[in-house]
């Protein structure tokens, strides 16, 4: 059938009935895996609930997840850091003396295989509620841990989800081709690496490029 529609809607050959594979046939293949799934989670919930406040987000469980990972990948801060109150014995060999102050490596918790199985894979599932139990206490720190936990904690996942929420409603997303990447300097937070150029396309009121960019975070140390 690929062929057949290739040839007579598109004036298109294609050997796909002999090979199994051709150019046309591999973009219907990525048409069929298309998931179109924080937008049906969050369509799902407008229709159901009407408004989508605080409340209502707050329980959808892959617009968390997908922050959640997103924040697992480029945290903030790189690190924790807290000093000792009082001497800390780890072993026979080590004891860390009160006034010491310790780092401990987040981002690099965050990003270990122990932890997170293939971690280079931006995988969200990883937080749904089914999975974040497994998850090791103390491994994920992109806002702090203990009772120092950043004060905006709240504040920033509150925010976060109403503006994927709205974005996801009015909008899909698609790269700019031959978009100029602009790399900054090393420093001591994680700061922004290189600039994403996307297109976004207004989903109510008709399409249109907005010329609009949002730069993706890039892991910087010294």
């Amino acid at each position: 059938m690929t062929d057949v529609f290739g040839i007579n809607a598109f004036g298109v050959d294609g050997d796909a009935t002999l090979t199994g594979d051709n150019a046309l046939r591999r973009i219907i293949k990525n048409f069929q895996s298309y998931s179109d799934k924080l937008y049906a989670e969050v369509k799902q919930l407008q229709e159901k609930f009407g408004e989508l406040d605080t409340t209502v987000i707050g329980d959808a469980p892959f617009l968390n997840a997908l922050i959640k990972e997103t924040l697992r990948f480029y945290p903030p801060i790189g690190w924790l850091d807290r000093v000792c109150s009082k001497d800390y014995k780890i072993d026979d060999k080590l004891t860390i003396p009160a006034g010491t102050p310790v780092y401990v490596n987040g981002v690099g918790m965050q990003m270990d295989p122990k932890y997170y199985p293939d971690p280079e894979k931006f995988h969200p599932d990883r937080f749904m509620p089914e999975n974040e139990q497994n998850i090791a206490p103390f491994t994920y720190m992109p806002f702090g841990e203990g009772p120092r936990v950043c004060i905006g904690k709240r504040f920033a996942e509150v925010s976060s989800r109403a503006a994927l929420a709205a974005l996801t409603l009015n909008f899909k997303y698609r790269p700019l081709p031959d978009a100029k990447i602009e790399l900054e300097k090393n420093a001591l937070f994680l700061k922004t690496g290189e600039i994403l150029h996307l297109k976004y396309i207004q989903i109510r009121l008709g399409f249109y490029d907005c010329k609009w960019s949002v730069k993706r975070p890039r892991r910087w140390f010294v």
